[in-house]
């Protein structure tokens, strides 16, 4: 499949390359940043098409009335019409387009940025992959718009699906697609999903990956092996650094070590830390829940792993 708008739209840069180059770049992309380290082909998707369970389209207003909708034109702020986007689930692409219509005939402007008047100002809709919840999420100016219980009744109809609806106030200029204020219209206000057996509440404002399969491949592969010589060289690396006393007596608790000055290195970026000991021992840690992630040591490595 070719998008249409490839060379106009900032929502991605690779959907005018096929998809077997996409991944080969991405990973030597990777192999830059570790030179001489194996780095195993990328994992690609089943299907890299319509799999993005989070869209926003920002909404203008057009001639005669009606509502255009779509992505902005990279680094700015000139939206280009992406009825169709081949990254989008389908039922958001569908979903979004019936909320554009009925707006329409509900003669619901579209937000002005410059001048502040008007009322919809994106629509942002969640999926939840393994549930097949959903969410619609109204951004407008800071002001209720009327006729919005007649609006979400209607589209309930049309949508029987729509799990819940919010409406997020967001009147201030700038790139930021939500406001600091939400009023829920329909609902409990989130949306459940699940990833490798744990369910999550998703909120309008919440993080979780906008491509949940991927996610979970992701986090499978934690339980896999490191080969020897990476764990070596992440604690050779010249990015390593010493946290200090608060992050050695954490790591001892963490993972039940009281020998002092076992741990060789531990690194991190404020969420995860990696650490390897005297014992030839690997470990990679949530700071969030103090769970070990993954611990390996050298001598269950497979010398083919990575051939």
């Amino acid at each position: 499949m070719i998008c249409d708008n490839k060379d106009l739209c900032g929502g991605c840069q690779y959907m005018g390359v096929p998809y077997p180059k996409q991944l080969a770049d991405k990973k030597r992309y990777i192999e830059s940043f570790f030179p001489g380290l194996p780095v195993k082909s990328v994992v690609g998707m089943d299907d890299p098409y319509h799999y993005r369970c989070k869209v926003q389209a920002a909404v203008r207003q057009g001639a005669g009335g009606r509502l255009l909708y779509g992505n902005y034109a990279e680094k700015s702020h000139r939206l280009i019409p992406t009825p169709d986007c081949l990254i989008n689930d389908a039922q958001i692409n569908h979903l979004t387009a019936d909320v554009i219509r009925l707006a329409e005939r509900f003669k619901i402007p579209a937000f002005n940025e410059k001048t502040g008047e008007g009322i919809l100002r994106h629509v942002l809709v969640r999926k939840g992959y393994a549930t097949g919840q959903l969410m619609l999420v109204l951004v407008t100016g800071e002001g209720m718009f009327p006729g919005r219980n007649n609006f979400q009744k209607e589209l309930r109809k049309q949508h029987p699906e729509i799990t819940t609806i919010v409406q997020n106030f967001n009147g201030k200029f700038g790139s930021m697609v939500l406001g600091p204020r939400s009023n829920t219209l329909y609902g409990r206000g989130f949306i459940e999903d699940r990833i490798g057996g744990k369910t999550f509440s998703i909120s309008a404002e919440s993080f979780y990956q906008v491509n949940p399969p991927q996610a979970a491949k992701l986090y499978r592969s934690l339980g896999e092996p490191l080969p020897g010589n990476l764990v070596r060289s992440l604690a050779d690396a010249s990015f390593v650094y010493n946290y200090g006393r608060d992050e050695e007596i954490f790591l001892h608790r963490t993972v039940s070590l009281s020998a002092p000055g076992s741990f060789l290195a531990y690194f991190g970026d404020g969420t995860t830390l990696f650490a390897y000991d005297t014992a030839n021992t690997f470990y990679i840690i949530d700071t969030m829940t103090n769970q070990i992630l993954h611990r390996q040591t050298e001598d269950a490595v497979i010398s083919d792993a990575y051939t």
